[in-house]
This record gives C-alpha cells, sequence and structure tokens, in this order.
C-alpha cells in the first residue's frame, strides 16, 4: 500500500505508516470480501510489476 501511495502535486509522498496501510487493506479486503492475505499478495505483485523496466 506504501509503495502505490503515490505522490502528491508539491512532490511530497503521503506519510502512512506500515501499522495504518494494513488497517487499510484489511478494510477494502472485508469490503470486496476477499481475504486479507490474497489482498496482499495482489498488491505486493502489482507493486513489483510497477518496478519492472519497461520493454
Amino acid at each position: 500500500m506504501r509503495s502505490v501511495s503515490g505522490i502528491q502535486e508539491n512532490g511530497i509522498s503521503p506519510k502512512l505508516s506500515r501499522s495504518d496501510a494494513s488497517q487499510v487493506r484489511q478494510f477494502i479486503a472485508a469490503a470486496i470480501g476477499m481475504p486479507d492475505d490474497e489482498l496482499a499478495k495482489k498488491i505486493a505483485d502489482h507493486a513489483r510489476k510497477l518496478k519492472e523496466p519497461k520493454q
């Protein structure tokens, strides 16, 4: 969650603690009816893809 939170217009990344990110992820997982660990894996996989060099 922290790695995909983005950068604001002023170039400052929003502060999000690991605990806060975990709580947000758990809330989203519950809202969409997905196990938290599955959502965490999907987010991590997506973040890795974003870091891969573009071909």
